[in-house]
């Protein structure tokens, strides 16, 4: 019976009533023995799982190039001697992706699987239908 009272942490009135006081007195001391040591096993459990997570953590860092003035060191793309100025990297930069985009095209138009012509459609688990598209930008301000 004293095992189920410390399990439940719960004793009813009409039996407490029956105990004499030494009994009172040693039932709340067991009670509150149990209530310690689940808080302890809680909290052991909480520094276990925090321990655990500050393993799988990155324990890389960053240190920042400093200037002259001690402060970050910053570089404005297009505005140094030599650089090539914004527009024109925006520009390479959507000649790239446009010349990636028309290769992967044609890769996958050349494949059974990707080809549109026959008018299938692709159907992961063979349930649900899935459409792929992608766009070139003609005008770098969209890019």
């Amino acid at each position: 019976m004293l095992q189920q009272i410390l399990q439940d942490m719960y004793i009813d009135p009409a039996v407490l009533e029956q105990l004499n006081e030494e009994q009172k007195q040693i039932l709340f001391l067991k009670m509150r023995q149990e209530q310690v040591r689940r808080w302890k096993e809680r909290e052991e459990k909480a520094e276990r799982e925090e321990k655990k997570i500050k393993k799988t953590e990155s324990t890389k860092r960053v240190n920042w190039l400093l200037g002259k003035d001690g402060d970050v060191w910053v570089w404005v793309m297009g505005e140094a001697r030599g650089d090539k100025p914004s527009e024109q990297i925006c520009r390479e930069a959507s000649a790239k992706a446009r010349k990636f985009t028309e290769n992967q095209r044609k890769l996958f138009s050349d494949s059974d699987t990707w080809n549109t012509d026959k008018h299938e459609q692709f159907k992961p688990n063979g349930n649900s239908e899935v459409y792929a598209t992608s766009k070139v930008f003609e005008d770098d301000k969209n890019w």
